[in-house]
């Protein structure tokens, strides 16, 4: 399953910086950013989002002393690639990647990661082959530190969360692994946040071995998303349908603690036995950009999961997605091309449908949807 918030394109942030995180559509890349052994042979495979490689091989000087690493790197770009995004210290945004990290295990450190460059040094989200560490440190990000080892050759998503708090105002980051996440970390530097003009992208990094001309490291970076926050649910309704676990607080965060939803009895054929219908307050009056995403599973094959919003015109709700219910973690997003009917005009709610039901023959009569994440992207 893939545990994370996988949206990949949304054009909502709620913010006060200028720059906005939804402009993000590429990659610039920065190959040799360190070139200690300018002979080493690097391949490198580009298709954003999807996914990156670098592979940079015979990392060994020719045999000579001197040097420390080669680095490579990209960053993330709202010009399709020209130069890297200018992130503020409110620009506030989830970004997550999974890496997987191979290497020669020689006693030199291979590393990648996410890395934060800013005017107060470097920061650093990783995993290496030789302490085997899920670690964030430098620049101005919090430490802290996993408590699980990386195992080399393996796939572990991460990302983190930049926020404000609500309840004190302070700018802190959630850090994820593999399914955990981190306590709230408070920023403590001068700026009390990312720094202004700050770039962020993800990286290989292979030590030197001289000793070793058959030294290399190689990283696959996959399924990339970086989005603006999202507006959560604050009231959950399961119309129809048996809620076994979870409950609103459970689609806030891509931690797989799930809302388990069993299918009901329905009236008639065409409604769906599991209906669950969330709203929210609208961050904006007058938005400009309204997105509704939903992530999640279902038990069995031959279902059919389907979104609609309501629209506050019409009173009715309007259907913008169906598709087969995926098996598999996946997230579907839709997007209102007039978002002004879907915000309540006088308190701004917005109001969202999912729906689950057989269309078809199925060889059991019990079934559940497994529902991480729903949420809006609202500008």
């Amino acid at each position: 399953m893939k545990p994370f918030w996988v949206f990949a394109t949304s054009a909502a942030l709620v913010a006060t910086a200028t720059a906005q995180v939804g402009q993000v559509n590429g990659i610039a890349k920065y190959e040799r950013f360190f070139n200690d052994d300018p002979t080493s042979v690097l391949t490198t495979f580009y298709n954003y989002p999807t996914l990156v490689t670098f592979d940079d091989e015979s990392v060994d000087n020719n045999g000579q002393q001197g040097g420390f690493a080669n680095k490579h790197k990209f960053e993330f770009s709202a010009d399709n690639g020209t130069s890297s995004f200018p992130f503020s210290n409110d620009t506030f945004f989830e970004v997550f990647s999974n890496f997987k990290l191979e290497s020669s295990v020689n006693g030199t450190r291979k590393e990648t990661g996410f890395t934060l460059s800013t005017i107060g040094g470097e920061g650093q989200f990783i995993v290496n082959d030789d302490a085997h560490e899920v670690v964030v440190f430098g620049g101005p990000m919090p430490f802290y530190r996993f408590p699980f080892n990386y195992v080399n050759g393996s796939v572990i998503r991460m990302g983190f969360r930049y926020y404000r708090d609500p309840n004190d105002n302070l700018r802190k980051v959630i850090y994820f692994a593999n399914g955990q996440m981190s306590p709230p970390q408070t920023f403590t530097d001068l700026e009390q946040g990312i720094i202004d003009g700050s770039t962020l992208g993800e990286y290989l990094q292979v030590a030197i071995n001289r000793n070793d001309p058959n030294n290399f490291g190689r990283a696959n970076f996959s399924n990339i998303t970086i989005t603006p926050l999202p507006t959560n649910p604050t009231f959950l309704s399961v119309f129809r349908g048996v809620r076994e676990s979870g409950d609103v607080t459970s689609l806030a965060d891509p931690d797989l603690n799930y809302l388990v939803v069993r299918n009901g009895v329905t009236a008639l054929r065409t409604e769906s036995p599991i209906t669950i219908v969330v709203e929210a307050t609208s961050p904006i009056s007058n938005p400009t950009t309204l997105e509704f995403g939903a992530q999640g599973h279902v038990s069995i094959t031959g279902l059919t999961q389907r979104i609609d919003l309501f629209n506050w015109i019409s009173s009715q709700y309007d259907q913008f997605d169906s598709r087969p219910a995926p098996t598999d973690d996946a997230a579907t997003v839709v997007r209102a091309a007039n978002p002004s009917l879907y915000t309540g005009n006088k308190g701004h709610t917005v109001r969202s449908r999912f729906r689950v039901r057989a269309d078809g023959p199925v060889f059991t009569n019990t079934w559940r949807a497994f529902i991480d994440r729903l949420a809006w992207f609202i500008e």
